[in-house]
Parts: structure tokens; sequence; C-alpha cells
């Protein structure tokens, strides 16, 4: 799958291990299916077609029915994913963050400036990421699993020099 996160969601981050959580929480979706399924169930396995998708590929060569395959697909990605899936996505990124070394807190932190972000923004939750589990619960969601399942970034890396070198890093590419 295709893995897209927007600048807007890269700015939030203070660093790199927040960046791995977005990235881990995108990533999970793309490892879980949700994407797919979410095709699948929505169109049994038809070839749906839109007007983008007809504009650009007419006809009815293989060509062209994998292009309206492919347009309609990225089309309906931005329709966003079930609230299970947001949770699971949470649930598996939060994990590989403690498993690569991460802090899986930054899911965490990552999530609550998404909240911070709606309040300041006096974001409606019918509008904006309507898709989405309420964040609160997500943020619970996410505390408990690391409290439960004691999850800690490996020793190594949370040392306060593997901490500054991630830092530095992510300071030197996106700041």
């Amino acid at each position: 799958g295709f893995l897209w996160i927007s600048m807007g969601a890269v700015n939030m981050c203070e660093n790199e291990d927040e960046l791995a959580a977005v990235i881990a929480h995108e990533l999970a979706h793309i490892i879980l299916d949700h994407g797919m399924a979410n095709y699948r169930t929505a169109y049994k396995g038809e070839i749906f077609t839109s007007t983008l998708s007809e504009t650009w590929f007419s006809g009815d060569g293989l060509g062209a029915n994998f292009g309206r395959l492919v347009t309609t697909f990225a089309e309906d990605a931005f329709k966003g994913y079930k609230p299970k899936q947001e949770f699971e996505a949470d649930n598996w990124g939060t994990r590989a963050l403690a498993e690569s070394g991460y802090a899986p807190e930054a899911m965490v932190k990552m999530l609550e400036r998404v909240e911070a972000y709606e309040k300041a923004h006096d974001v409606d939750p019918e509008d904006y990421l309507a898709h989405h589990p309420p964040i609160g619960k997500r943020i619970q969601a996410v505390k408990d699993l690391i409290k439960d399942a004691k999850l800690k970034g490996k020793p190594e890396t949370m040392t306060p020099a593997g901490v500054n070198a991630r830092n530095t890093r992510f300071s030197n590419t996106f700041k």
C-alpha cells in the first residue's frame, strides 16, 4: 500500500519519536489491510467507476479497468477508516514504536496534539475526522495499552544520548 502523510502532520511533530508514531499508525492501516477491507466491503469486488476515473480511463481494456480501480481506491482513501480500524492502528502503531526503540508515549503526545488542534481551531467533530472515534477515547486506549502491556522503548535507545541523537536528526531534517 501507499503511506501518505501530510506536511501538516509532520509539522505537528516535535521530535523523531512523534514522527515515528504518525508513520507507525499509518503503516498499521496498510499492514492490517484496512484500506482494501473497506474497498472490498464497499464494492464487493466490482470495479466501480467515478467521474474522475471515467474521464482518465475510458474503455474496457485491462489498463482502463486497472486505472479505474486505482483512481477510485485513491478517492475512497480520503473518506477515512472506521472507528474500530483507528483503534487497531493506534494499538499496532504503539506496539511497533516500543519494539522499534521509540517511546510509545509519542503516540499519546500526537493524539493529544490533534486534540489540542481541534480545540484551538474550534473544529466541528461532525466535519473534521468525523469517521474517527472520539480523540479522548483513543488517547485513553493508548495510555491503557502502554500501562497494561508495560510497553517501554528499548533501553539502549532511551538513554539521554539516544534521545538527543534522534532529536538532533529530526531537527536537522524537518525544522
